[in-house]
């Protein structure tokens, strides 16, 4: 990783720590609402692939009902380059996770899943200062952890987007 001073600053904007974190824990709010548990580990790897590729967030379902599996299979242009987006990204998201442990924003559990006991007051307050853009990217998190939930378990989730565990 270059040193913050090196980083262009649109990488530095985009793929801070604070703001991957603020990302992760949207997930990780719209996952547990939607069972009760923390996010599975892997997912925090998928997330920002995701929601910060405009041409993939922007086609993201409304509604949870949309099954991920056939919303990718109509929407099969999302996983070109995607495996390439993961690997680009994961040192900024490793960088993001050992921030968060450290800031306490996020907690590993033992058993690979994540939690937060950030309060939804703390990303609500975070929201009112934000673009428009970066709202988006915000709800599309949550979005995704809820999706996630309820699209099978973790080695499922990961091969239909074309990822090995």
């Amino acid at each position: 990783m270059k040193k913050w001073k090196q980083r262009v600053k649109e990488e530095a904007n985009l793929l801070n720590p604070a703001f991957l974190n603020v990302l992760f824990i949207s997930a990780i709010k719209g996952y547990q609402e939607k069972n009760g548990e923390g996010l599975p580990y892997l997912y925090l790897f998928l997330i920002p692939p995701i929601v910060l590729h405009k041409s993939t967030r922007e086609l993201l379902p409304r509604t949870i009902r949309t099954s991920l599996f056939t919303w990718l299979y109509e929407n099969q242009k999302v996983k070109v380059s995607f495996f390439k987006r993961v690997a680009s990204l994961k040192p900024f998201i490793q960088e993001a996770i050992l921030f968060g442990v450290r800031a306490n924003a996020i907690e590993i559990k033992e058993n690979g899943m994540i939690i937060s006991q950030t309060p939804s007051n703390a990303i609500n307050k975070i929201f009112r200062t934000e673009t428009e853009e970066t709202k988006k990217c915000i709800n599309e998190a949550k979005f995704l952890g809820k999706w996630f939930a309820g699209a099978g378990d973790v080695k499922t989730v990961l091969s239909l987007w074309g990822i090995r565990p």
